[in-house]
């Protein structure tokens, strides 16, 4: 019976709160940075994949990658 009205008070309510409130912000700006470090992993990745993709291009296909660049800037 204590323990439910210590937990009425309007005081240990308003603590509760306002302890909640600091953790769920720290939850939420450690998820943005996981968010942030998960995608720097992927693009990293993505361009390791296209790195490897170019170095075993013949020359004539990077010569036509070029040509298309240059159209596709013009435009």
């Amino acid at each position: 019976m204590e323990n439910n009205a210590l937990l009425s008070e309007t005081g240990i309510i308003i603590t509760l709160v306002l302890i909640v409130i600091p953790v769920i912000a720290a939850l939420l700006i450690v998820i943005y940075k996981i968010y942030g470090i998960v995608n720097g992993l992927v693009r990293k990745r993505e361009l390791e994949k296209f790195n490897e993709y170019f170095k075993g291009l013949s020359q004539e296909e990077v010569k036509q990658l070029e040509q298309r660049k240059r159209e596709l800037e013009f435009a």
